[in-house]
């Protein structure tokens, strides 16, 4: 079953207002064609919404409500997936595949195990102060990985290839072990727990931010572990 250029609103009780009570209570999944917004409505269970999706065309955002769980999310999205600001423990229940953006920052995950293991985007999961392990991290980010002020003390579960920038600064990584080999363009580790480069990638497409750590590192030396076509920046440079 398909439904055509629909974006799924839900009522006070959770139902799809815009769904008859024929497609509410039939167990066949289906597949939107747009997008679903179902955000700031205090949900707690996606499974509420009274329709199983299987797949959507465009963006799926169920942002700024209560969830504890991404059981009842759509199996695939082919646009972005916005579960952020919930009170998510696991990201279990999130589709396998996300075409766009993956946003689940500020909820109260202690890792990554059952995030999308294709997100063909930007990923990001910043902001919890949760966060310590990437465990469980998509085996494929097209655009950038962003985790920003967490408890990381290490990369190990991020993919061998990046496809944009890999920016994790206010953690508390004590090695870069886990680093993918390539990342195509910037990385930023400032304001770790840094005392050396070990487990560092093997190519930055832009450029290396490793400033703010224990250790004050040599551009010299960083570039002899570490293939860099933009700039090193070792120690925060003040302009003007």
């Amino acid at each position: 079953m398909m439904e055509k250029d629909i974006k799924v609103e839900v009522d006070g009780k959770g139902a799809p207002e815009n769904l008859d009570d024929e497609k509410r209570t039939d167990s066949k999944k289906v597949d939107i064609v747009g997008d679903v917004y179902l955000i700031g409505l205090g949900l707690t269970d996606l499974r509420d919404i009274h329709i199983k999706i299987r797949r959507v065309y465009g963006s799926f955002c169920c942002y700024g409500n209560r969830l504890k769980t991404l059981e009842g999310a759509p199996e695939q999205v082919d646009g972005d997936f916005f579960c952020n600001m919930n009170q998510l423990e696991t990201l279990e229940g999130a589709p396998k595949f996300v075409g766009g953006n993956f946003d689940c920052g500020g909820n109260k995950l202690v890792n990554l195990k059952g995030a999308p293991k294709f997100v063909g985007g930007d990923f990001l999961c910043g902001g919890s102060h949760t966060l310590q392990s990437l465990e469980g991290a998509p085996e494929y980010v097209g655009e950038s990985f962003i985790c920003i002020d967490e408890c990381i003390t290490s990369l190990e579960g991020l993919p061998e290839y990046i496809g944009g920038n890999l920016i994790v600064y206010n953690n508390k990584l004590v090695s870069l072990k886990g680093a993918p080999k390539y990342i195509k363009g910037s990385f930023n580790v400032c304001n770790n727990q840094l005392t050396s480069l070990e487990g560092a990638p093997i190519y930055v497409g832009g450029n290396f931010y490793c400033y703010g750590n224990p250790n004050v590192f040599i551009k010299e030396e960083v570039r002899k572990v570490i293939l860099i076509r933009g700039n090193c920046y070792t120690f925060l440079e003040k302009k003007g």
